[in-house]
């Protein structure tokens, strides 16, 4: 078990969505990717407690996880391949460390990297 860590809540904009909105939808009904058998929605909302103005992970705002997932099927080996052949890593690493350094460069990119937060 980890340690428990008290993270300070997230400060909200704009108002939140209203309870009947229209969960995101992939307009040409692409296939599932491999992505989906390991990435899930618990982690992702784990990564992205902030996301949405500080909302939270919602099924009807931009950043949730049915939007990465549709997105995801648009760019299918995204998470699911690699094309390095000589690797300390097994294949399922290197998936996971191509989604974990895509997330890194988002967080870098949107100024969640406020250490303030942990002192």
């Amino acid at each position: 078990m980890g340690v428990a860590v008290n993270c300070p809540r997230a400060d909200r904009f704009g108002r939140q969505p209203p309870k009947d909105c229209q969960a995101a939808t992939d307009p040409n009904k692409l296939p599932k990717t491999s992505l989906q058998k390991w990435f899930t929605r618990a982690e992702f909302d784990d990564l992205f407690p902030k996301a949405n103005h500080g909302w939270g992970p919602h099924k009807c705002l931009p950043y949730s996880y049915d939007s990465f997932i549709i997105a995801s099927r648009y760019f299918p080996e995204f998470g699911t391949a690699s094309s390095i052949s000589k690797s300390k890593f097994t294949r399922n690493e290197l998936k996971r460390r191509d989604i974990a350094a895509f997330f890194a460069h988002i967080v870098q990119e949107t100024g969640e990297t406020n250490y303030d937060l942990f002192k």
